[in-house]
């Protein structure tokens, strides 16, 4: 299968990066610094989490080149760390399937329980209800959209959404940003488009604050995190693997 490289945070970004090899040298990710030290993800526990993320990995630990082991609370360097298994072994990494996006301007099915990406004129009866149920419990955009994936029970409850404005909504579909869960808040990460859009990166949203109605309508935290999977594969891995 044909591997697609994309446009990552670094090129993006620009600076200084922290980057990440493999045994065999093969680089597993690259965060720009600039990057990480706004969004709240300066530590080597991040870097991890994103190699888990993109890589057939999911217990491991980074070395500098003198074979030093980083701490997990250490923050990055502009520079290069090596992986290794928890086991000591320096493995040759395989890369996660992904990332997964839909395809842009899409419209549903006629009929169907479908949904759009990224073009609200185009919506099933579904998804005008889901925004509908979404609109009373958010009110105003809330900076992300609807969540990607399957998921047991009624695919369109509100906590498997987000209600977004139209253009972020799109940059979301496209793996621009995302949002990142840091111990049950979500901080706002920019990956690319527009600069301007680079003073949102960092903020901090308190979901049991933001959200209208009960606990159990929040926004479900795992398909938000199967959203950065995907993002971190396109933007800080910057290739696909199995499509």
């Amino acid at each position: 299968m044909i591997s697609i490289t994309y446009d990552t945070a670094a090129l993006t970004w620009g600076g200084e990066t922290f980057q990440v090899v493999d045994g065999s040298g093969q680089r597993l990710v690259q965060i720009p610094l600039a990057f990480a030290r706004t969004g709240r993800c300066d530590h080597v526990q991040y870097a991890l989490s994103v190699i888990y993320d993109c890589w057939e990995e999911n217990q491991g630990r980074l070395h500098r080149a003198d074979g030093q082991v980083l701490a997990l609370d250490a923050p990055l360097f502009s520079g290069t760390a090596t992986y290794s298994r928890a086991d000591g072994t320096s493995p040759t990494c395989v890369a996660r399937l992904g990332p997964r996006f839909k395809e842009y301007r899409r419209a549903p099915v006629d009929g169907s329980d479908g949904g759009t990406v990224s073009a609200s004129s185009r919506s099933s009866n579904q998804q005008n209800r889901f925004r509908s149920a979404l609109h009373s419990r958010d009110g105003i955009c809330f900076y992300y959209t609807e969540a990607l994936g399957d998921s047991p029970g009624d695919l369109f409850n509100p906590s498997f959404g987000l209600l977004l404005r139209a253009d972020l909504h799109k940059t979301f579909d496209h793996g621009l940003w995302a949002l990142y869960e840091d111990e049950g808040n979500l901080v706002v990460h920019i990956f690319g488009g527009r600069l301007s859009q680079r003073e949102f990166h960092g903020k901090v949203i308190v979901p049991a604050q933001r959200c209208r109605g009960a606990a159990q309508a929040q926004p479900d935290l795992r398909l938000l995190r199967f959203h950065y999977q995907q993002c971190a594969m396109r933007r800080l891995r910057g290739f696909s693997a199995g499509f």
